[in-house]
């Protein structure tokens, strides 16, 4: 028998459903990261050179996310309604069914219309939350998010690299399509399918095992509404498993209203256990008996009026400015990549463009893993992580063009040596060239360095204020409250591409590329300041914070 402990234990996550978490996020990252790398190739491919590339880069960017922000809101309800698991069944496999029309895409228009489709097929980053915070509890649900990430840089990952280094596939790698001669015609003339076909088998993967592997854990009417959705998807895998061991006991927890002359609404706890070796304040949630149903419906109502707080308003906010500013960067980042070192540019390729992004990804795979849940576990506080973090990204974003400034400045040095000196002339030349590959190299290092940095401070930004936007209501909104997360990132996302495309055309006629940097630099510093308006308790689940509050009632009642 085992003793009691006043240590808290922190729950085991549910290992398939995680899986599933991880599987989704993966090709939801692949997905929108897949054609940072050749962009603005597929642009000049359609036709746009010069300053148009901007112009034309931010609308395809845009495309998806301002397709995802008209039916955001639209699944969350939906998984609410009907459940989370049709909800990312559908939303994934139609993500796949726009990749491929994208990857097929003849024209601009076409490429356009493949990414509104993705876009309005696919709602699963607003319910993939939902369905995180409904499989996790207090004890685990700090590393169950990071989870989110983890995933998300393996799609960081293999999207890039897939974008640079498979678009021009039979020009990169002929020897392969010699011997696959019948597939050369296809990817000569549609040069950017392969790594998009490669995206869309993952997504079919992964719809498959939603089908097969996924639990639903919307929360139902009556009984089953009532029930902990955490215990009874542990307990199925615990029996699918061939887990024998028994429960040590049940708990049943009965809410009474109570009112309290401030107008405070708490509840009273009378707990009632048929184990006396387990403790009250274990995991899982408990279960609330069938005779509380009356009182239930009228914590149920009175919440349900609350759903739009100053609270939820405001996290709400946080989540679409920090969207807004990522993507802005991330759409802007390969553009400057590719802009002439003339110019303030990089002049990296589309396979170097890939592989430095693929590395901030690796970087964030190794973040998330090790360093996130303990930076945002063991009772640290989120909102000053959150500060801290937004504001070494209003100096992190800079490094990027005053790094373009320096290379720039130093090219221009060395063409004034170059054309002072006469002497040597073969010596000189060699020397010159192991510097500009040296630089060059430099450069890339530098640059990867930067994003590395980057990526590691955006990862605890988002972490948290998804967690954030999680605690601001109680479970029966995590549904509708994510949709609108979701709306508010993905009108961000949308936005940003093309104003940031925009912009950036302007800043190229004008000679100034710092413009989108010095933008997404002054968002960050609003998301640092804003976020000193949410309350402390916002570190907490709602539903928890009111179960504390019906305790401490309870406790003083007793007194």
């Amino acid at each position: 028998m085992s003793q009691p402990s006043t240590i808290p234990q922190i729950t085991p996550l549910p290992s398939r459903q995680v899986f599933i978490v991880i599987c989704v996020q993966i090709c939801e990252s692949m997905n929108i990261n897949v054609l940072f790398p050749f962009l603005a190739f597929m642009v000049e491919d359609f036709g746009y050179t010069g300053h148009k590339i901007g112009y034309y880069a931010g609308i395809l960017a845009a495309s998806f996310c301002a397709a995802q922000l008209t039916s955001s809101y639209l699944w969350g309800w939906f998984s609410d309604t009907h459940g989370r698991k049709p909800a990312l069944f559908f939303g994934t496999f139609g993500a796949g069914c726009g990749m491929l029309l994208f990857g097929l895409a003849p024209t601009f228009e076409v490429a356009v219309l493949g990414r509104c489709v993705s876009g309005l097929l696919s709602g699963n980053l607003g319910v993939l939350k939902s369905f995180l915070s409904e499989i996790t509890d207090g004890s685990n649900r700090g590393k169950g998010f990071s989870y989110l990430n983890v995933a998300w840089s393996v799609g960081s990952i293999l999207g890039p690299l897939l974008g640079g280094f498979l678009c021009y596939p039979v020009e990169k790698y002929p020897r392969v399509f010699n011997y696959l001669s019948f597939a050369r015609p296809l990817f000569s003339k549609r040069p950017f399918l392969l790594p998009c076909l490669l995206c869309v088998c993952g997504n079919v993967f992964t719809s498959a095992c939603i089908a097969l592997l996924m639990a639903e854990t919307r929360q139902q009417t009556g009984e089953q509404k009532s029930r902990g959705v955490y215990s009874q998807v542990n307990v199925e895998e615990d029996e699918e498993d061939g887990d024998d061991t028994e429960a040590e006991g049940e708990r049943s927890i009965q809410l009474t209203a109570l009112r309290t002359t401030a107008s405070v609404s708490t509840a009273s706890v009378s707990l009632s256990s048929s184990s006396t070796s387990s403790s009250s304040e274990a995991w899982p949630p408990r279960v609330i008996s069938g005779s509380s149903k009356s009182v239930e419906k009228s914590i149920h109502t009175e919440n349900s009026t609350n759903f739009y707080d100053d609270t939820v308003i405001l996290c709400v906010l946080l989540y679409g400015l920090l969207a807004f500013g990522d993507i802005t960067g991330n759409e802007t980042l390969p553009l400057f990549s590719k802009l002439d070192n003339e110019q303030g540019g990089l002049s990296l390729n589309s396979s170097e463009i890939g592989f430095a992004l693929a590395f901030g990804g690796f970087a964030g795979l190794a973040f998330s893993l090790f360093a996130l849940p303990l930076m945002i576990g063991g009772g640290k506080s989120k909102l000053l992580v959150f500060r801290r973090y937004t504001l070494l990204n209003v100096f992190l974003i800079i490094l990027f063009p005053l790094l373009g400034y320096v290379l720039s400045h130093l090219l221009q040095q060395a063409d004034h040596t170059d054309t002072d000196t006469d002497t040597d002339t073969d010596t000189d030349t060699d020397t010159g060239g192991l510097s500009d590959r040296t630089n060059h190299h430099l450069v890339i290092g530098l640059f990867i360095l930067i994003h590395i940095c980057r990526t590691m401070a955006s990862i605890l930004c988002f972490t948290v204020v998804i967690i954030f936007v999680n605690h601001s209501v109680i479970d029966a909104h995590l549904g509708k409250v994510n949709g609108l997360g979701q709306m508010a990132a993905a009108t961000a996302r949308s936005v940003g591409p093309a104003f940031g495309g925009v912009l950036w055309s302007q800043s190229l006629k004008h000679h100034f590329i710092f413009t989108n940097f010095v933008l997404v630099s002054v968002i960050m510093l609003v998301c640092s300041c804003l976020s000193s308006r949410l309350p402390v308790s916002i570190e907490s689940k709602k539903e928890e914070r009111e179960e504390r509050v019906a305790k401490e009632v309870k406790a003083e009642a007793v007194i």
